[in-house]
């Protein structure tokens, strides 16, 4: 696996990425609707019984308090809900991400490539630039031609290295097909939701008839 592309697919919940997004009005939006006033553009507490249940138990053990999500916070749901699969027989790799919101899923999976690739390639165009400024003092300093030839030609490496880094083209991997939602929802399964709803039909069925029948006596 090329090192750009491993670097990618293994960066999609690093911190520095969760901070960047955290910046982001729609993502606080699509992670934490719950939470997230998008009118007034802040964070708000969770309310009702059970919460302020959980704040008083916490304080009484001394533990802290509600706080907004951090990137650290945001890393770790990433991690749990940003999967990444085999294509089998290629070297592609699927990345998925389920949300209630189709639109926010497939904005969310193209903000985490952009920003990823736009980050490598920086630093990987930051890192050339400096190996070139380098590359041309030792050239300057150095008198043996023997030498001299190996340093030019390290230095047309490294330019042709700092002329892909500045492409506009994608750094470090391809996009074969961009996000998309499928129009069967995933969660909640419709098989399993349609049979619970059949056992619990029959149960309050059952239940029904055994009260009437108690009550005909």
């Amino acid at each position: 696996m090329p090192r750009g592309f491993a670097e990618l697919t293994n960066l999609t919940s690093a911190n520095f990425l969760a901070a960047t997004l955290l910046a982001d009005d729609r993502v606080k939006q699509g992670v934490y609707p719950a939470i997230w006033d998008a009118t007034e553009r802040q964070w708000k507490p969770p309310s009702g019984v059970m919460n302020s249940l959980k704040g008083a138990i916490r304080k009484l053990l001394g533990m802290p308090g509600w706080h907004p999500p951090t990137p650290q916070d945001l890393s770790g749901y990433l991690a749990k809900n940003v999967l990444q699969t085999d294509v089998p027989e290629t070297d592609l790799r699927r990345i998925s991400y389920r949300n209630t919101d189709p639109a926010f899923a497939t904005y969310l999976i193209g903000k985490i490539y952009t920003l990823l690739d736009q980050s490598l390639k920086s630093r990987s165009t930051k890192r050339h630039a400096a190996n070139i400024a380098y590359i041309n003092q030792a050239i300057n300093k150095t008198t043996s031609t023997d030498l001299r030839s190996a340093i030019i030609a390290l230095y047309a490496q490294e330019e042709r290295r700092m002329m892909l880094s500045s492409s506009d083209l994608p750094f470090t991997a391809d996009m074969i097909d961009p996000p998309t939602a499928g129009t069967t929802p995933v969660s909640p399964a419709l098989p399993v939701v349609y049979g619970a709803a059949i056992l619990l039909g029959l149960l309050f069925g059952v239940l029904a008839s055994v009260y009437w029948e108690s009550r005909s006596r």
